[in-house]
């Protein structure tokens, strides 16, 4: 009997070797690249080829398989993310890791496109509250696009400078809540930070008063 098959696994009642439950490393080179090192898979048309041109060869037919029959395939796709909930969370996370130019480019069309919903989904990750995107467009048509700080024009396709406030701070027991959000633009959510209207008010009107001397505060040191 061969010893690389008993290695795989004892044959059956019939005398026919069943699937390997794990891969095993030989010492070949892959037939196919010439570069890897090859691994044994029961499996007669694709013996000693590597890793890499095994997930090759499934992207192709995960590929093709796509173009037969597309509706097929999208469900098949849904069924495994459904079944395998931490194992697509890690591939995601491997892809992310591995392309941070496309994840960019990805986030800024998504961003682009989808506004709300990225607002949305961002305010989840930082708060743990979901605010529907609706409601967050609805905001925005009450303020009519404009910052509810300086009365600025804003514009989330072209401009990123633009944000979600807590109009009373966090730090102060402010809810995450649509009552208590406003958009704002960034500039003005920066230098606001934890103040309260009042304060921010006081401080933007010291800050003119202050620029109108010429620079020179009025406070004497001694």
């Amino acid at each position: 009997m061969n010893v690389l098959m008993t290695l795989i696994r004892p044959p059956n009642r019939m005398g026919i070797f069943d699937m390997p439950s794990k891969l095993l490393p030989t010492d070949r080179i892959c037939i196919r690249c010439k570069n890897a090192k090859a691994v044994v898979y029961a499996s007669q048309p694709h013996w000693y080829w590597c890793i890499d041109c095994r997930r090759e060869r499934n992207r192709d037919w995960a590929r093709k398989a796509s173009a037969t029959n597309p509706d097929r395939e999208r469900e098949r796709k849904r069924t495994w993310d459904r079944n395998n909930p931490e194992k697509k969370r890690m591939s995601v996370r491997r892809w992310r890791k591995a392309n941070p130019g496309k994840m960019a480019e990805f986030t800024r069309k998504y961003r682009k496109r989808r506004f709300f919903m990225y607002a949305s989904n961002t305010l989840k990750q930082l708060t743990g509250v979901r605010i529907p995107a609706l409601a967050l467009w609805g905001l925005w048509k009450k303020q009519r696009g404009r910052c509810a700080l300086t009365g600025r024009t804003l514009d989330a396709r072209t401009n990123y400078n633009v944000s979600l406030d807590h109009g009373i701070s966090q730090c102060k027991g402010g809810l995450t809540e649509l009552g208590n959000l406003r958009w704002v633009c960034l500039e003005a959510n920066f230098a606001k930070h934890k103040l309260s209207d009042e304060q921010f008010v006081t401080l933007c009107s010291d800050v003119v008063n202050h620029m109108n001397n010429g620079g020179k505060s009025n406070v004497r040191y001694t």
